[in-house]
């Protein structure tokens, strides 16, 4: 069996524009884990690169490699596509690209992926925030607003939720344009930034919910999900002037919420027919319990850290989650990963036993100015030990 593996970021995604730097090192991170799981499941992996980054063919653990097409990346996929009984895409919800490219390779193959309709559901964060609510799901409270009623509208409800706001699109991924707002001005920031996308778009303004971030990774098969790990989320909040930055994390990770947080994970998961394979639901656990904040229907960065850590083999599981059998309900690990987002001047500071990636490259004419440092312990306080950076380093 032959899977095709597509990334978006080192795939081809950014042709004829700059690669971000920050996103390239998260993305290749889960190709490359993604490769090294299934070719173990026994999988011959196929998959395609940005030709800037051809060097990368040699890291990578695939039967085979292309070079995506710089002014034709619609015959690139189909040609991966086609060429596979199983395709896995790890690609942003932003503007449906997602479910665009999963829509594509349901034409060709099995797709590991959610269906369309599931992705485009949870990745619009109104009609998410809505869903929640009806089911009694716990979320912050949440307004959605759009650039043409203007800015005393977006005012008005920033006085109503709260001294302290999280503001950002309705429609993104990752830390994409998420602001923490903690004054009129900076809301007004915010606003004229939206502005300048594009005046037609919609953004969340939402109540600032103190507490843990974790994340829950599942794996469904469109109608029971089972929850594999909690995993402790590092991220830095950014006002409108700065940008918001996903660190990093840990799992698998302890906490004595864990069985309510798999709970409420579960259900929210379940409550979207169309949602299969790896899922990512993120969540805060506040003092009042555990609240959700996003439903993530792809691979997410957590998967760097659990491939190593895992007792089972999650390719297999996922690929099994797509062909109508029987997921398993319980996952066994052995030991804790820990990985952070650096920039590459800092790896000097990396302990002996750590995991490197991507590796060196340069782009454009610049070198990758970010990587992912990866360690493994029995525990958080030996894995963090080995990685021997401080999290103020990763930003």
């Amino acid at each position: 069996m032959k899977v095709a593996i597509f990334e978006y970021a080192s795939g081809g995604g950014f042709i004829g524009n700059q690669i971000p730097h920050s996103i390239l090192s998260e993305g290749y991170s889960m190709l490359k884990t993604a490769t090294d799981d299934f070719q173990p499941a026994g999988y011959d992996v196929v998959s395609m690169l940005d030709n800037r980054l051809s060097s990368f063919k040699d890291h990578l653990n695939a039967a085979e490699v292309y070079d995506s097409k710089p002014n034709d990346i619609d015959s690139s996929l189909k040609r991966l596509f086609s060429s596979s009984d199983l395709s896995l895409i790890i690609a942003p919800e932003t503007g449906g690209v997602l479910s665009n490219i999963v829509s594509l390779a349901e034409s060709y193959s099995r797709v590991i992926n959610s269906s369309p309709n599931s992705i485009d559901s949870v990745s619009d964060k109104t009609k998410l925030s809505e869903m929640l609510s009806r089911n009694q799901i716990p979320i912050p409270q949440t307004r959605c607003l759009s650039i043409e009623e203007g800015f005393e509208a977006a005012k008005k409800v920033y006085e109503e939720l709260s001294t302290t706001v999280i503001v950002k699109p309705a429609a993104g991924s990752g830390c994409e344009s998420v602001c923490k707002v903690n004054n009129i001005n900076e809301l007004f920031h915010f606003f004229k930034k939206m502005c300048g996308v594009d005046s037609k778009d919609r953004f969340i303004v939402q109540e600032y919910v103190e507490g843990v971030p974790v994340s829950v990774s599942l794996i469904s098969n469109g109608k029971y999900a089972a929850p594999i790990s909690l995993n402790r989320q590092y991220i830095s909040l950014g006002s409108p002037l700065d940008s918001s930055c996903y660190l990093g994390g840990l799992t698998p990770y302890s906490h004595p919420q864990k069985d309510a947080v798999f709970s409420l994970a579960r259900k929210v998961v379940e409550l979207f027919s169309g949602l299969k394979g790896y899922i990512g639901v993120d969540i805060i656990i506040s003092p009042s319990g555990p609240i959700v904040i996003e439903v993530n229907p792809r691979l997410t960065v957590s998967y760097v850290g659990l491939q190593r850590v895992s007792r089972m083999n999650l390719a297999q599981v996922m690929a099994l989650s797509v062909k109508g059998g029987d997921i398993p309900s319980s996952y066994e690990f052995k030991g804790v990963s820990v990985f952070r987002k650096i920039k590459r001047e800092d790896i000097r500071h990396l302990g002996p036993d750590v995991t490197i990636l991507p590796p060196a490259i340069e782009i454009d004419g610049e070198e990758l100015k970010y990587t992912f440092a990866l360690a493994t312990g029995a525990d958080e306080t030996e894995a963090n030990a080995k990685l021997g950076i401080p999290l103020s380093l990763a930003n």
